[in-house]
């Protein structure tokens, strides 16, 4: 039986997205039972030509309104071979025709192309005939069940009907075979969670005593998971916040109230440190499998072959569409040889099978327990893994631990902000005026942002050299913004997707990956949200802005069991929760520093204006203090600057009057072997007088670790604050509106964290002693005093350079104020 239409108001997406579909499939300890979706029961065994509808749809549910019926979630109880089954899925449209049971599909399918109902449809509707919701017997003999297929044509919008009808003996079969393949794996799971929870739970602490501190915030982390709640913990250095965060996780694991332990965090380093740590776990009875997922520009085996932008398609990567056989092989290689995964041995077995290493991670991911990875995994719209975050038989499964906290907002800001530039599409126009598609959709675009140049009509000005410059500011987006977008990179998919070589493709590969943040970024567009369009000559560039992230960040946090937020810079705690998106949920915990005070030297310098318009009559009372620091005690020191100018005039005249003092200036865009060579000049015990000179919040005041004599001092010019931009004023305009304190959480909070980050680097162990030097006029006041930590509570503060240094001696020579 088949009937054909065409839908005019069914809104086909301009390109396909491609989704991970979810992969649902655990061992509950409660239950005894092993839980898996109808969606990962048929993963292997999906009809070929049939991809998901919902990727080309804007609204699906339009078209089950066609069949009638109703939504039906199901769930089915099931014992094979002496394992126990819950399977559980989701019936899109389900109606009783006269006595007889009928379960509708969506499917995408081109002329010609096979019209079989799915498999997911036929284990659904077996599902459906075993829930008893229906009486499906219409007469004698075996009973029947309808399969309807709603065949959406991609490339006209044609929905045609195709109704096959199955005998529940039938469904039954089909649903045993795919459970059949799924036996070995679920014993597996089930096995494993019988021998590992109970080594978790019981695992002891791996080091022989607590650090202060370490008790309190281990409680209060098993205690936030417990109640499902978001706490914020500021864990100076030293408290060991690592395995603080990580043990009550595993013990909470081992106890089967999560699955899974994600450990986020902002940099390579701290990565590294949460793996160190959870071997620590391993070897003192909690085997659990750890995986460090990368980047998969870093771990990918055709780089030099294709740029990191590029998509990865079977023309230009071998390692492209390799089939799931090889890949699960790979897997089950390497849970055979350990339990630990990291980059390198990844990258050693993808080889070894053929396939890519960054898709071998994601399928491992699966059988590990700690997953160790960056924020975008979680967060970012075009990455974050939608297997574990956004398939509802797997929400609420897992607990996230998110290190140095402080960067995820300003993370999370960036990976929902989207900017277009006109240049973009003008540029490839000429390269693709020989195909007609592609260069009519960049025109549409290129078109529509030169169209965007009237919105900035009202505030448009030109310069002394006639050039135009002109910007718009809305909360409204301009209608029908998205249209020409969308459609671009559906043409940019087909173009790049094509096996055939293109020299230009780089190029066009970037603007697809610019298209997608952008299209991303619309979909979550609301009050929190600006948009910003500038004309700069003849150039138009439009933003998408994302002012608040919380939202979105609480939105993705309600899919976890709790979370951990720590960092030593979490200062105010209520303004990093708020931001964070800890809401209504939200703790907050502030720990002392488990180190004696006394072995710090903090002094505020306060009669030194370093505002803008100040800062060329600072430069000589700021040389002073820097040499008064460094008088009482040869070694390594570090002077960080709010910005490269200031930074690069003080290093001038600070080597000039003071020409034996050895002197290193960071430079714009340092590459990695020169941000080394930097630090590795900063030696222990080398009886030199050696400065520093640094931006303040950038690569070298965060995440540096220089302990013992390597750093004795660093002195801190300015409160931190980021420039003054449009942008940081919008977002202080904002946060106004929204009843707190814009100019603090535009600018005095953030700066205020970036003083913290830089005066961490001196102190890193119980024995090191050294010196922080503030130099503003700022603090003094009561709003900045109120801000800093309380081991800084016994800051002094001096007027001249003279009773700084007769200060800083006396500190070295052991003698107290």
């Amino acid at each position: 039986m088949t009937c054909r239409a065409k839908y005019d108001n069914i809104q086909l997406r301009g390109t396909r997205v491609h989704r991970r579909e979810g992969r649902a499939i655990r061992y509950n300890p409660k239950t005894g039972k092993v839980e898996i979706s109808v969606d990962e029961l048929c993963s292997k065994g999906a009809v070929e030509g049939h991809p998901a509808a919902r990727d080309f749809l804007e609204h699906p549910e339009q078209v089950f309104e066609l069949a009638g019926g109703i939504l039906q979630e199901l769930t089915l109880d099931i014992c094979l071979r002496g394992v126990d089954f819950r399977v559980s899925g989701r019936a899109e449209a389900v109606s009783d025709i006269g006595g007889t049971l009928r379960l509708s599909e969506l499917c995408v399918c081109r002329e010609g192309s096979p019209r079989l109902p799915g498999e997911k449809a036929l284990c659904l509707a077996f599902m459906l005939s075993r829930s008893g919701a229906f009486s499906h017997s219409s007469g004698a003999g075996e009973p029947l069940v309808e399969i309807e297929t709603l065949i959406l044509n991609p490339e006209t919008g044609e929905i045609s009907r195709d109704i096959k009808q199955k005998t529940a003996a039938e469904l039954e079969a089909v649903f045993l075979r795919h459970l059949k393949k799924k036996l070995g794996e679920a014993r597996m799971f089930a096995e494993r969670a019988r021998l590992v929870l109970p080594g978790a739970a019981a695992v002891k602490f791996p080091y022989p005593r607590l650090r202060a501190g370490q008790e309190a915030m281990m409680r209060a982390c098993y205690s936030a998971m417990r109640g499902g709640r978001r706490l914020f913990v500021q864990a100076p250095t030293g408290i060991g916040k690592t395995i603080s965060a990580l043990y009550p996780a595993v013990k909470f694991l081992g106890h089967g109230h999560c699955d899974k332990i994600f450990y986020l965090t902002a940099k390579t380093s701290t990565q590294a440190e949460a793996y160190r740590t959870a071997g620590l776990l391993f070897s003192a009875g909690a085997h659990l499998r750890i995986l460090v997922l990368t980047a998969k520009e870093s771990c990918c085996l055709c780089r030099g072959t294709k740029t990191p932008d590029m998509p990865c398609s079977r023309g230009i990567c071998a390692y492209a569409g390799v089939s799931g056989e090889r890949v699960a092989a790979a897997v089950v290689r390497l849970l055979e040889l350990q339990n630990g995964y990291g980059q390198k041995i990844i990258i050693k077995i993808a080889r070894e099978y053929g396939v890519c290493p960054y898709e071998l991670s994601l399928e491992l991911a699966e059988f590990c327990e700690i997953i160790i990875a960056d924020y975008n995994y979680a967060f970012d719209p075009l990455v974050r893994l939608k297997k574990f975050f956004e398939d509802p038989q797997n929400t609420g499964r897992h607990v996230f631990l998110i290190d140095e906290a402080h960067n995820l907002a300003g993370r999370t800001r960036e990976m929902y902000s989207a900017a277009l530039c006109s240049s973009d599409f003008t540029r490839l126009l000429g390269i693709y005026r020989g195909e007609p598609e592609l260069a009519a959709a960049l025109n549409e675009a290129a078109g529509r942002l030169r169209g965007m140049r009237r919105l900035c009509r009202q505030d448009m000005m030109r310069d002394e050299a006639g050039v135009e410059h002109g910007y718009y500011i809305s909360r409204e987006l301009p209608e029908g913004l998205e249209l020409p977008f969308r459609a671009l990179c559906g043409e940019c998919e087909r173009r790049l997707f094509k096996p055939a070589a293109d020299p230009a493709a780089a190029e066009l590969a970037m603007l697809y990956r610019k298209l997608l943040r952008f299209l991303a970024a619309l979909e979550y567009y609301d009050e929190r949200f600006l948009f910003f369009c500038r004309v700069e000559g003849g150039e138009t560039i439009i933003n998408i802005m994302c002012l608040d992230p919380s939202e979105i960040l609480a939105r993705h946090l309600g899919r976890s069991e709790a979370a951990v937020f720590f960092s030593a810079t979490l200062t105010p705690l209520e303004y990093f929760s708020d931001i964070s998106g800890g809401g209504d949920r939200a703790e907050t915990l502030a720990l002392a520093s488990p180190f004696d005070i006394s072995n710090l030297f903090v002094a505020a310098v306060d009669n030194i204006s370093t505002r803008y318009e100040d800062r060329e009559k600072s430069l000589p009372g700021i040389v002073a203090c820097i040499a008064a620091v460094m008088s009482g005690q040869k070694g390594n020191y570090i002077a960080y600057f709010p910005s490269y100018e200031y930074m690069e005039r003080a290093a001038a005249k600070f080597s000039t009057k003071y020409p034996g003092v050895q002197v290193l200036i960071q430079k714009k865009g340092m590459s990695r072997e020169e941000k080394e060579a930097f630090l590795s000049a900063f030696r222990a015990e080398d009886h030199k007088m050696q400065l520093g000179f640094c931006v303040l919040g950038g690569s070298f005041s965060e995440g540096i670790d220089l302990p013992g004599s390597r750093l004795l001092g660093v002195i801190v010019v300015g409160v931190g604050m980021p420039g003054i931009s449009s942008e940081r004023n919008i977002m202080r305009d904002y946060y106004e509106q929204n009843q707190r304190s814009g100019f603090d959480y535009a600018y005095t909070f953030p700066g205020m964290n970036n003083v913290l980050q830089a005066a961490g680097r001196v102190i890193r162990s119980d024995t090191d002693r050294g010196v922080v030097l503030l130099i503003d006029d700022r603090y003094a006041t009561p709003k900045y005093k109120a801000m800093c930590p309380e081991h800084w509570r016994h800051m002094q503060h001096f007027a001249s350079p003279l009773s700084l240094r007769a200060a800083i001696i006396d500190f070295w020579k052991g003698r107290t104020s």
